[in-house]
């Protein structure tokens, strides 16, 4: 009888444990990847590492106080948005503790984009698929939507200013061509420090990229999704995969060689770098809020293909904290949003960063 009544004690503990999981739904908070560093690349960033902490060290202590926008996704079980919560809905945790909400906003009819397209040769195999993924993603905006065409190779150039001028946008992804190098990580860096930072509303960004990089030099895998992590944007990569693309074609030829301009093998064009290139664009959207989304097909996608996904990249509310600053060292924190109601699909920043870069 005893073991009986112990039993169902448990079992009756568990059920109102499910229960109470059952009542709400949260975000994911985003926790850094431990790296495969080679013994050299640990060295660096061991040096790197002293030479912040001396530097830290010798400043002034701060004590300031920052605000930290959260964009907030909030989906039923069918992925339709929801709309009508209110900010009694939502709680949000800093490294597992309530935080009070400051500010609470609804999404807005009217987007706004930053379109950043990868122009390296290991995506950019041939200039119609990379001009016709660009000008597809183009004819997926509403009337009353803006957008800022950029694109990247050895460095970041932005192409046009925000605008609703859809044949302007047009032109300019019709005349983007392969160059040479992919400095993704320079380029995140050089986005989030020069652009993102200085918006008091991030523009949403759209990254279509195969996440490989192959020359950046001012920047690395950890310190480019810290720099991003300050900026409070959300990311969504679209991702192809240049690897198997070019496995394919060589495999139908049965050449060594690449399809279209692409010759030979070249960094950034290994299984390896593929994969490490994936991670990387799931970084990005985990940390930001954003989904990754992938192209099957570069070669045919055509605008309808993002007509369904265009309608999901508006976050449906926003939400604002207040952060106190000590150290002027770079500090991360978890970051949790949930919401008082079960079964839903809740996606926003993971973490947000502070302290000086």
């Amino acid at each position: 009888m005893c073991k009986t009544l112990i039993l169902l004690f448990w079992l009756a503990l568990a059920a109102t444990a499910a229960a109470a999981q059952n009542d709400f739904s949260e975000s994911k908070p985003y926790r850094p990847r431990e790296l495969q560093l080679t013994p050299e690349e640990q060295k660096k960033l061991d040096r790197k590492k002293s030479k912040e902490d001396r530097k830290t060290a010798s400043e002034p202590t701060v004590d300031l106080v920052e605000t930290i926008r959260i964009p907030v996704f909030v989906e039923d079980s069918k992925g339709v948005p929801l709309r009508e919560l209110r900010q009694s809905d939502f709680k949000v945790f800093v490294d597992g503790a309530e935080r009070e909400i400051k500010s609470f906003e609804k999404g807005k009819t009217a987007r706004r984009f930053l379109l950043v397209v990868d122009s390296s040769p290991s995506i950019a195999f041939e200039k119609k698929t990379l001009r016709g993924a660009a000008l597809a993603m183009i004819g997926a905006l509403r009337p009353d939507d803006l957008m800022r065409l950029a694109k990247f190779d050895l460095n970041l150039y932005f192409l046009t200013e925000m605008t609703g001028d859809r044949p302007l946008l047009e032109k300019k992804a019709g005349k983007l061509r392969a160059d040479e190098g992919t400095a993704i990580y320079d380029s995140i860096r050089k986005i989030s420090r020069e652009y993102l930072r200085a918006e008091t509303e991030p523009p949403i960004v759209l990254l279509l990229t195969d996440g490989i990089d192959t020359i950046s030099e001012k920047a690395d895998y950890a310190s480019s999704l810290a720099a991003l992590e300050k900026t409070g944007a959300v990311v969504f990569p679209f991702y192809f995969d240049s690897y198997d693309f070019i496995t394919k074609n060589r495999a139908a030829s049965g050449s060594k060689n690449g399809p279209g301009s692409l010759q030979g093998n070249y960094v950034g064009t290994t299984e390896q770098e593929s994969r490490l290139g994936r991670t990387y664009l799931q970084d990005v959207a985990d940390l930001s809020g954003g989904i990754v989304y992938t192209i099957n097909d570069f070669e045919k996608v055509e605008t309808k293909d993002f007509d369904g996904v265009f309608e999901r990249l508006e976050p449906q509310y926003y939400l604002a904290i207040e952060q106190r600053v000590t150290s002027r060292r770079n500090e991360r924190r978890q970051l949790t949003v949930r919401v008082a109601r079960p079964n839903l699909k809740v996606r926003a920043r993971g973490s947000f960063v502070t302290g000086e870069d």
